[in-house]
């Protein structure tokens, strides 16, 4: 089948067809790997899912629909002109998901505090939270230690050191029945996002939102 023997709606469905396809792949980089779990909640994953929409399933599909005329001599061009904004579009849109993606949780102030890439906390504890096995890693930061970030004052938390940050224990918002505890997340920017931590695994368990 040539271009000319396609009409404009069979040519934007193909687009499509081939925009879902990229779309799959995207959306399964996010939601497994980038923003997993509770974090695509709580940390923009929604927003990295409707940037991808418009640049892949609106953007280069809808230009398609609006330029495809299989009478022009120029359309070979224009789609190659089309292709091409929509892979930089699309190049942009992924690269700016990817470095801004959460990748560890802080505990500071009482309450966890969401880490993303480029931040400049995550990029001094880039080693620390390498050798984490949680996921996303968490952080414990012992004001005694040094300023906001600094690896001496930066530990992990794990079941072997969670006694040793007694602070940690003195801290959890509530306790549920079951020995967990509830901890708030990012309370200076969002409310009622409140975090269910296993003391005896040292791992997030769960998320809880209030009104």
């Amino acid at each position: 089948m040539t271009l000319t023997a396609l009409n404009r709606f069979q040519a934007f469905i193909i687009h499509l067809g081939l925009s879902l396809v990229i779309f799959a792949v995207l959306l399964l980089l996010i939601m497994q790997f980038w923003y997993p779990g509770f974090l695509f909640t709580t940390s923009g994953g929604w927003d990295a899912v409707q940037l991808i929409i418009g640049v892949d399933l609106i953007l280069g599909p809808l230009l398609t629909l609006l330029v495809f005329n299989p009478k022009k001599a120029s359309l070979k061009k224009d789609l190659s002109v089309i292709a091409l904004v929509q892979t930089l579009a699309l190049a942009w849109g992924t690269y700016t998901i990817f470095d801004t993606r959460p990748v560890a949780l802080g505990f500071f102030n009482n309450e966890f505090v969401t880490l993303y890439a480029g931040n400049p906390i995550t990029d001094q504890n880039r080693d620390l939270i390498a050798q984490s096995d949680s996921t996303p890693a968490l952080l414990y930061y012992d004001m005694r230690h040094g300023d906001y970030g600094d690896p001496a004052a930066m530990s992990l938390i794990t079941p072997d050191n969670l006694q040793a940050l007694g602070h940690l224990q003195h801290i959890k918002r509530e306790e549920t029945d079951n020995g967990q505890w509830l901890i708030s997340l990012d309370s200076t920017f969002k409310r009622n996002q409140v975090l269910v931590f296993d003391p005896d695994t040292a791992q997030i368990t769960g998320l809880k939102t209030g009104s």
